[in-house]
């Protein structure tokens, strides 16, 4: 916005910049909503820990890359899209301590697809049986 009321021909207001703030974070809300509620049926899917390790990767990354271009909040977009998931996860089911996925779950994932398997990181993986 500053950049913007530098460079801009036309005269800067109080009011335009403050509508300008609200438009940017409630239009940041929004598409983080909707990308949420498009993503939340592949939730739902039967687990699968690649599918849903490189969704749960890529889901904020999509709604960050998806506000930059309109100028708009992509942090609120983020939260909100993490926020609704969530929300929508915890409405479906009654969540039991189980029933969360373990961050360790995605280091096979993460470490196979950074080529980085014979790495230290590999020797702190919980091993199956421990």
């Amino acid at each position: 916005m500053a950049i913007e009321a530098v460079t801009d021909e036309r005269p800067c207001s109080w009011s335009g910049t403050a509508l300008a703030f609200v438009e940017s974070y409630a239009d940041g809300i929004v598409i983080g909503a909707a990308i949420a509620l498009l993503l939340i049926p592949g939730r739902r899917l039967p687990p699968e820990p690649l599918f849903h390790s490189v969704l749960s990767v890529a889901t904020p990354l999509l709604a960050c890359l998806s506000a930059e271009p309109l100028h708009v909040s992509g942090v609120l977009a983020v939260v909100t899209c993490g926020l609704v998931t969530t929300r929508s996860a915890l409405a479906s089911s009654v969540p039991t301590p189980g029933s969360r996925p373990s961050p360790s779950g995605r280091w096979p994932v993460t470490c196979s697809t950074a080529r980085c398997s014979s790495s230290p990181v590999s020797n702190c993986l919980p091993r199956s049986g421990h």
